[in-house]
Formats: structure tokens, sequence, C-alpha cells
């Protein structure tokens, strides 16, 4: 049972563009509900639906009958004997940074990190989250009787917890963009192609012991053990355990590759404001670029009690290829926090947004059209255990979306990796000039000696001053780079640069002509 596909990986490098080859599900079997009748099925839900779904002993309605997940399929390799003779299953451990959210999982990479890549700040061993497991598939077993404490956990759900992490420079490198009002810093944007999200299940919401995560689960069979804070009743035949072992604690995980948005604004605010400004961002992406709310997913960072940043990533297979814009493009987030004021009812007073001259839109018989929120705004289905925080009228939210709406977004300007020459340093500085994308890499070395000038790792573009040789055309063609020659004139690259449908345009790199 491997995830890997050679056509996926393909897709998620830029290679086969425009094609779609969904990651695997995870799954659910559903067994026969009589003796007589041949009624087995599976259920197929996605990974991070499917964590909670099918997260251990939680309850399935299908056709008019209850099931329990009683069991998760365990990968045979993953067990390992120990010294006494018992089984364990091989687990890694996760350090979430409680700043940002950055996730780091790497082998051996764990143990040695001292600050997170994401945000520098000083790892502690508090952040430390021992024993994930890999979740793939489950069973179920059919269910006669639902107690009342079976509806209370589900009432309550699980205690959920996504991080992030960026892939390799082939992978998806972090783009940094500045979102300023005049001097003033806003927040910044981080934008990551092809970058890991992960999603934990730390255990129900209402465990009385929230420093223990995870559920006991018997290492051979796979079958859950009942949590230490459910009922004490006898372990009933529905989940028996195999004689002489015992029960290993595992914090249950999923993840996969997606494009994602990190913004983190420039002041710490509160619980209240940054969930109205989640819901209000989401909403205004999904206005100004047109796609589907299940298209779109936002999450609080680094936890839903302790939110500092959002992070947006796209649900769909293939990305809606939006995100990507809201960091390179310097109006985007600008018409995504207008939309949103907009959707919460505001008009503006001019042509800019101001906080003190905007006013309230009305119904037809001149009365709001809600208070804190409706589902004409900001409240939705899919932010329905939030709606409790959530409050269009709140000021800060409506301060930050204001400032946003008549700020701008500048790419941060970072140089290339490596020695450059006068060349490329003069081209360099035309490109910040015009505010346009900065290679990334330079003078990246051929198999004959010779190097490729400039390299744009996010765009898969090569930047030559000059006609490219066969074996820089080649290099490209084997990784699917396009090639732009730029030339060596000094005197044209203004206009090179600037020309309409040129090679360089708003978005970024374009096409060469």
């Amino acid at each position: 049972f491997s995830d890997f596909y050679i056509y996926r990986y393909l897709a998620s490098q830029g290679v086969l563009p425009g094609y779609n080859f969904p990651r695997l599900p995870l799954l659910a079997w559903l067994p026969n509900t009589t003796e007589e009748k041949n009624d087995a099925t599976s259920l197929s839900r996605s990974r991070f639906l499917a964590l909670s779904e099918f997260g251990p002993r939680s309850l399935i309605y299908h056709q008019g009958k209850v099931f329990r997940v009683v069991k998760a399929k365990l990968n045979a390799s993953t067990a390992f004997a120990m010294a006494d003779g018992s089984t364990q299953l091989s687990t890694i451990d996760l350090i979430i940074c409680d700043q940002c959210g950055y996730g780091i999982m790497e082998a051996g990479y764990a143990e040695a990190v001292e600050r997170c890549p994401g945000c520098n700040a000083l790892i502690t061993e508090s952040m430390r989250i021992n024993s994930l497991y890999k979740i793939e598939t489950v069973e179920t077993r059919l269910v006669e009787r639902i107690t009342m404490n079976d509806e209370e956990r589900r009432r309550m759900g699980y205690d959920l917890q996504t991080s992030y992490r960026f892939s390799g420079k082939d992978g998806g490198q972090a783009v940094v963009s500045t979102v300023k009002l005049g001097e003033e810093d806003l927040g910044n944007l981080i934008y990551a192609q092809a970058a890991t999200v992960s999603k934990i299940n730390k255990g129900w919401k209402r465990r009385a012991k929230k420093e223990v995560m995870g559920f006991l689960i018997d290492p051979l069979s796979g079958f859950w053990s009942k949590a230490d804070d459910e009922d004490q009743d006898k372990q009933s035949a529905e989940t028996p355990v195999t004689n002489n072992v015992k029960p290993q604690r595992i914090v249950p995980f999923v993840e996969d590759i997606k494009n994602i948005l990190v913004f983190a604004p420039g002041s710490e605010v509160s619980k209240e404001t940054m969930t109205t400004l989640q819901a209000a961002l989401k909403r205004g992406i999904e206005q100004v670029f047109q796609i589907e709310e299940a298209e779109l997913a936002v999450e609080p960072l680094p936890s839903s009690d302790n939110r500092k940043r959002i992070l947006f990533y796209e649900a769909v297979e293939g990305g809606a290829g939006v995100l990507n814009r809201l960091a390179d493009e310097p109006k985007a987030l600008a018409m995504v926090a207008d939309q949103a004021l907009r959707i919460m009812h505001y008009k503006k007073q001019g042509l800019t947004w101001d906080a003190d001259t905007m006013i309230e839109a009305l119904d037809e018989q001149g009365h709001a059209f809600c208070e804190a929120g409706c589902y004409r705004c900001l409240l939705s289905y899919y932010n329905q255990p939030e709606h409790v925080d959530i409050d269009r009228r709140n000021p800060d939210a409506i301060k930050i979306l204001v400032a946003l709406a008549n700020g701008m977004v500048e790419r941060y300007a970072q140089e290339p990796e490596g020695e450059m020459s006068g060349l490329q340093a003069r081209f360099i500085e035309t490109l910040k000039k015009h505010n346009l994308p900065v290679p990334d890499r330079s003078n990246v070395p051929l198999k004959s000696g010779g190097t490729l000038p400039l390299v744009y790792s996010k765009y898969r573009t090569a930047i030559v001053f000059g006609k490219a040789g066969d074996e820089v055309v080649e290099y490209c063609a084997n990784r699917a780079f396009t090639v732009l020659d730029v030339g060596s004139d000094e005197g044209l690259w203004d206009r090179i640069l600037t020309q309409p449908q040129g090679i360089f345009d708003e978005q970024g790199v374009g096409e060469h002509e």
C-alpha cells in the first residue's frame, strides 16, 4: 500500500501541468449487516476529513445503520519486537512551533534542530508530540446500541491540530512577501508550492487529561482500546485485545502535499479578531477569484486556541491556482480585503476605505442585514465550530481589513544563492527596480563545467544573457524549464521587462515571446 505514483509526482513538480492525479483517500470497511445479506462495502474520504470522520471509536451512519470504527489496518513493516518480547509499532515524533505552526518531522533532524525553520523561534521540548502513526485504512463493526456518552463524544469531536513544512528547492521554495500601507508593515505572506500539510488527532476534546494525547491500540491486531476517560464497562467482543500484548498509545495523523499561503498579521490580536479575519479573507478570496467554497481550506496556526497565523491551502487536486497570485500580485490581497468588507455589509465613502467614514449597508426596510454574522456574509457550514467567535463588527478585524484594502504587497527582495558576475547583479537590480520577482539561484553548474546564469525554481525558468548553448537547452528540457534570453544589452532591459505581453508581467515570469 504505497502512496507514490510517478504521474502524480511529475504533476506536483510541474512537469505535467494541468493534470490531476488524486492522492489515495482513507478507506473505512463496513461489514455485512446480516448473515443473509451481502451488503459489505467501503467508504472513502479525503485524508483530512477522514481523520475525524473515521477516527478511533467514532460512529459512522450509513444506510440507516450505525457502525463504530474499531480497528486500524496496520502496516506489517511498522511493527518490531522489543527486548522483553513485547511488540510495538514504529512511530515518529513531531515538533510544532507554538509561534508559527511549522512542523518538523524529518528523522534525525527533529532531534538536532534548535530554532524553527519557519520563524526562527527557539524550539522547546514542550512543542514535541510523541508517537505519531500514519492511518490509511480502518475497519468497523455494526453497533446495536448507542449510549449517551457516545453521542456526547461525537458532538464534542476530536482535538485536531494542523502544521505545515516546506519542500526542498526542487519541490517548491517558499516565497515571502510583505504587506505594506505606506511605510507601515501590515504583515507577511508566505507562499510555498508543494508543501507538506500534516493533521494530527490528539484525542477527544472532552478528555480529562489534556497533556495525555492519542489513543490506545493493540500493536498486533490494530484494535482500538477504550480510552481512560470513556465508560469503564467491560471490554466487549467488539474490541478484542490480543492476549499478553500491552496496548500502545499512538497519535493518529495524515498528511498531504498542497500549495499553501500563510498570512501573519503585523501585530498580535485577539482570538475573536483572528477568527473573524480568517472567515472574511476566505470569503473574499472565493468571491474575487470565483472559486467554490470547497476548493479552498483554511486553518488557524499554531492551534485553534492560540491563533497567530492563518494557513490557506488549495483543497482540490491540482490546486485552484489562486494563492500564488496573492503573494505575487501587488494589489491582489487588496482586492480580496475590499471584497471581504463588502461581504460584511459595509460600503465605502469615496475612493478608498476609511474605518471612520464607511457605512453599514441596510436592507430595503432600513435594517441591518445581521448582527455578528449571517450565512450571507461570514458564516458557513465549514466554520460552524467558530461561529461563537465570528463578529463582523469586531473593530480590530475591520481596522486590519481596511488597511489591507488600501495596502500593497511587496515581494521580499532576496538575493539568489551563489556568486554573481557584474552583469547578473545589474540585471537583478533592474528586476528590483520594476518590483519583479528575483531568481533564487545563480551559476547552476552543468556537466561540461559551464553554468546556468540565473534560475527561478518556482517558475521553472532559466535566464541567459545571449543565445543558449546546446547543453543549456538539453539541461532545461530534461527538467521542463523554460529558457529566457534577455540579451546582454543593459539599455534594452527596461523596455524588455515592461513591454506588454513581454517575458515578465505583473504575475511574475511570463512566456517567452
